[in-house]
């Protein structure tokens, strides 16, 4: 086979599977060499940066490759699975019947597998030759595509057991405007983490990836970055997941198979009425994990018709509640980019108010630590974060609930909770917090609830989605104006 023709192949099938983990069979040889370069090389293209990016991404973030022996798959970890297998020499010289039940072990393991393999000149090769393969062999392999060559070929065969081989789709894409990791953007990476450790290939497209000091948390991916020409890589067995406040961007993705809008802020809902019209083919939102029905689910279903799954969040590997500072008696903590003009008025009231934003969350964890009370100035919100975080590190909580915030803030139980807006509720919720001869049983009951808010949870309600609740959904049939406007975004992409 001519290696221009190979290694061209090889690259695009990389740039469709996406590979995180890569298995060599049968050892390194001058073949997997150069697959092993194609794997590495494969960064550049898969993730759309530049080169001087790539060089700052972790280690992790590439491709893990495993090398073992073509028969000896007991060497192997027994739950070890990988995104692709590679064998592209020793295979093709055993008898047919030894490479298929060598074929069916690493099957079994591998999402798919790309192999060399000795194809028939003629019939009469066919019959004399036990390594070559004939039709009736092939049709036993799950073939999706081939690279012919002169005397043999090169397959790219489906494997695997997990759920990825029931899945409808070919990978799913989330949608990121920003560059900082921050606030519900954060849900965003956290899907696409957990999504990838379950075997369900998701990927990020990012504006502007970028290690910016001020983010929440650390960019780390553990996972495939596209930039923000994605558009023109998505195919019609892809997902595309969007914002709430970046719902036009759907006019883009005409072409590809779902579409969903992920909602978590009703006040950047707008349009609601069209939302279908447009060609969204369902909503992803907010849920409770103790299973009542979040505010943000119940905002959605009097709005619109559209499916509906909602995703609980989590904060299992956060730092919270882990922070080994002294709790400062009367210490009251305020965030200013939620309702600075609350703020400023507490201040007149009370001599303990400390404010602090724009750090990173270990920084964060700290001073939630340190203080007594948080205050949660912030409307209107989904399922606000800081609540949950600060509950999380043994805060009283105590504010404006933004509707969203009901869903962990219950007066009197978990937190002491204010109108939206009305200044003088604030002040008597901040007194209550401060004086409420219960408030350590308050205080206890909400980091209880906010406990459950757990990755296992979110796992399962991710997996439950993209593997039930996805392919349920009707097919679209899209008009001949959207398909003519989504090939005009493909094309002005490139």
């Amino acid at each position: 086979m001519d290696a221009t023709l190979r290694d061209q192949q090889i690259s695009a099938w990389l740039k469709e599977i996406m590979p995180s983990r890569v298995l060599f069979l049968g050892g390194r040889n001058e073949l997997h060499d150069r697959a092993g370069q194609l794997v590495d090389a494969s960064l550049s293209s898969i993730v759309g940066l530049d080169p001087e990016w790539i060089d700052r991404l972790p280690a992790r973030f590439r491709p893990t490759v495993v090398t073992t022996e073509l028969g000896n798959v007991r060497s192997l970890d027994p739950g070890a699975t990988f995104d692709l297998g590679i064998c592209l020499a020793e295979l093709a010289e055993l008898p047919v019947g030894l490479a298929k039940t060598l074929l069916s072990d690493y099957r079994r393991r591998c999402r798919f597998l790309i192999v060399m393999l000795r194809l028939p000149r003629s019939r009469r090769e066919g019959s004399a030759d036990p390594t070559v393969w004939n039709d009736s062999d092939l049709s036993e392999l799950s073939v999706l595509d081939r690279c012919q060559g002169e005397s043999c070929a090169m397959f790219l065969l489906r494997g695997g057991s997990d759920v990825r081989r029931d899945r409808a789709f070919s990978r799913i894409f989330y949608l990121s405007p920003s560059r900082e990791i921050r606030g519900g953007l954060k849900i965003l990476y956290n899907h696409v983490e957990i999504l990838n450790s379950v075997g369900i290939p998701a990927v990020l497209t990012v504006r502007e990836p970028h290690n910016n000091p001020a983010s929440w948390f650390p960019w780390d991916p553990r996972f495939q970055v596209f930039d923000h020409s994605a558009a023109r890589r998505t195919t019609a067995r892809d997902v595309v997941v969007i914002p709430e406040f970046r719902f036009r961007e759907v006019k883009k993705y005409e072409h590809v198979g779902k579409r969903l809008l992920f909602v978590q802020n009703p006040g950047l809902c707008f349009e609601i009425d069209r939302w279908r019209q447009m060609g969204f083919d369902g909503v992803l939102t907010l849920n409770c994990p103790d299973g009542r029905q979040s505010q943000m689910h119940s905002f959605i279903v009097a709005r619109t018709d559209l499916p509906i799954f909602a995703i609980s969040n989590h904060y299992s590997d956060d730092p919270w509640g882990t922070a080994c500072v002294d709790r400062e008696p009367g210490r009251i903590l305020c965030l200013p980019r939620k309702g600075p003009e609350f703020i400023e008025r507490l201040r007149q009231e009370f001599s303990g108010i400390a404010t602090v934003d724009n750090v990173p969350q270990t920084r964060m964890a700290v001073e939630y630590a340190r203080s007594d009370i948080y205050v949660h100035t912030g409307f209107p919100e989904g399922q606000p974060m800081p609540p949950i975080e600060a509950m999380l590190s043994g805060c009283l909580v105590c504010g404006f609930t933004g509707q969203g915030g009901l869903d962990v803030m219950r007066d009197g139980e978990t937190a002491y909770v204010a109108e939206d807006g009305n200044h003088e509720q604030l002040v008597a919720a901040v007194r209550r917090a401060l004086t409420d001869p219960k408030r350590e049983q308050v205080r206890a009951a909400g980091t209880a609830l906010c406990q459950s808010f757990h990755r296992a949870v979110t796992t399962a309600e991710l997996r439950r989605c993209y593997t039930s609740w996805l392919p349920t959904l009707p097919k679209r049939r899209p008009s001949v104006l959207h398909r003519l406007a989504g090939t005009w975004h493909r094309m002005r992409a490139h």
